[in-house]
């Protein structure tokens, strides 16, 4: 698929005969394909009675109004395949998915998945959490808990424990999760993922242990994470953060996975609402991972590695204390000076923060937080080449 670029932004085909514009990270006109030759593809958009003449090979563009066809100059443009192969390597920032035990309400979040699979074929996926949403109505934007306000009435039907059984509701994860395996197996082989707390939680807001054992069993493992992962710290029964390794020639990235999903094998965490901790015994093993002289990332330094850290509650916007993340300070002050990047989603906004704009710095190239991708249009696109010191982000489309 080709992107016909121009200095501040591009036009690009969605289907046989729509077309967008996009401009700052954002579909500004719809266009309907009108006619092509060899040469140049016409375009209309009808809200304006514009008409672009497109270049196929690159060069000037054109425009005209209405029923007037003495075209005027337009933009310079430049013509990108998108599906090439770029050098180095990149990623795509996708959260909160929210897909359905309900397949029939999927279907948007399958068409941006359809589109991404096209368009960025050689592009790592990062997904950071809120896979699947179990039992909740998806309320894009709303300040509260997404499910929250559906759970009253739910509960009512099928009461959760200790007032009923938990396997109506662990049956309908598990279909949510298999639908989610079903969307996501294309890119098996290059996604990196981590939980939510919609992903261990009735209604994003109560976490059983059956919900967790679930996720790992019948998506996290099954889809391979992508080169697979080192864990860290010890123990079996407790989340832990998971390294990974990424390398494309002089390129080499560490991934840093952390769990911020409530820990329902932990006493008192069986009800958190919508609020995620890192917990102690992450937050020790990423100490322990980052210690000057540590084997692993005091070799990774040394060969140039540039790391990301990406998990799912947002590490310093509490306005909303049912959002929180319980213990952000803490690791806000572990990756501080030791990751390159981080990544999150959880609130449904997303935004593009430099280094100047995270609190205390410490963050060498700044933060990403994702919006909603199951209806968002576009993702934050991370290209990390070598011998470049600071990765390249713009938005680009997903659908």
């Amino acid at each position: 698929m080709s992107k016909y670029t121009y200095q501040s932004g591009f036009f690009i085909q969605k289907a046989r005969l729509d077309w967008e514009e996009w401009q700052q990270g954002r579909v500004t006109w719809k266009f309907r394909e009108a006619e092509r030759d060899e040469s140049y593809v016409t375009l209309h958009d009808a809200s304006r009675n514009i008409w672009v003449l497109l270049p196929l090979k690159g060069g000037m563009s054109y425009f005209a109004y209405g029923g007037d066809r003495g075209w005027s100059n337009l933009y310079q443009i430049t013509v990108e395949d998108s599906t090439a192969r770029k050098s180095g390597m990149q990623f795509l920032h996708l959260s909160d998915l929210h897909i359905l035990a309900d397949s029939s309400l999927n279907r948007a979040i399958e068409q941006r998945l359809q589109f991404i699979r096209r368009t960025y074929p050689n592009h790592y996926l990062i997904l950071t959490g809120d896979i699947i949403d179990n039992e909740g109505q998806v309320l894009p934007g709303t300040t509260l808990p997404i499910g929250l306000t559906q759970a009253a009435m739910n509960a009512l039907v099928t009461p959760p424990p200790p007032l009923g059984p938990l396997a109506p509701h662990l049956a309908k994860t598990r279909q949510a999760l298999g639908h989610a395996l079903k969307l996501l197996s294309p890119f098996k082989g290059r996604i990196y993922l981590c939980p939510g707390n919609h992903d261990y939680g009735l209604w994003g807001n109560l976490y059983f242990a059956e919900f967790r054992q679930a996720f790992d069993s019948i998506l996290a493992t099954p889809l391979l994470q992508a080169s697979g992962g080192l864990p860290l710290g010890t123990g079996s029964t407790s989340k832990r953060p998971v390294l990974y390794s990424v390398m494309d020639g002089p390129t080499k990235v560490c991934l840093l996975g952390i769990d911020t999903a409530a820990d329902p094998y932990v006493a008192g965490s069986g009800a958190g609402v919508a609020t995620g901790a890192v917990g102690g015994a992450q937050l020790t093993a990423l100490q322990q991972f980052f210690l000057p002289g540590t084997v692993v990332p005091g070799l990774g330094n040394a060969l140039g590695f540039m790391t990301l850290a990406f998990f799912h509650h947002h590490p310093w916007l509490h306005t909303e204390p049912a959002l929180k993340l319980l213990d952000a300070d803490k690791l806000m002050a572990v990756l501080h000076g030791n990751v390159d990047l981080i990544l999150f989603g959880h609130k449904h906004v997303a935004r593009h923060y430099t280094p100047a704009q995270v609190p205390n710095g410490g963050i060498r190239h700044g933060a990403l937080a994702s919006g909603s991708s199951r209806s968002e249009t576009s993702a934050f696109e991370i290209t990390i080449s070598s011998p470049n010191p600071a990765p390249s982000i713009r938005r680009v489309p997903i659908l």
